[in-house]
């Protein structure tokens, strides 16, 4: 994934988040949107990711990359979204996830 991750960005918006507790940011590159969430707290956490961003009546198919059960493991999610819907993420201590957006 990380090979793929584009070097300059369309548009950047921030979803959510206040210092020291947790940060959400959305980047876009042509049609694909990219999502990124931290846990910024030493404690596990759901973070919650809206999605107004996304083109309205569109649909848009998903890959969540998020923490898994321990801090050296991950879990891979598909799923489906449109901009009325909001997701919310288990974050282990200091984890997160990563999120891509690709419009159906």
């Amino acid at each position: 994934m990380l090979k793929e991750v584009p070097n300059a960005w369309d548009e950047t918006q921030f979803l959510a988040g206040y210092p020291g507790k947790e940060a959400v940011i959305a980047r876009r590159k042509a049609g694909l949107w990219y999502v990124a969430g931290i846990n910024g707290e030493d404690r596990s956490k759901k973070i919650s990711i809206p999605f107004h961003f996304l083109t309205k009546g569109k649909t848009y198919r998903a890959e969540l990359i998020a923490d898994g059960e321990y801090d050296s493991g991950f879990n891979v999610k598909y799923i489906t979204v449109k901009e009325r819907d909001a997701l919310e993420v288990e974050c282990l201590p200091r984890g997160g996830f990563t999120l891509i957006l690709n419009e159906m």
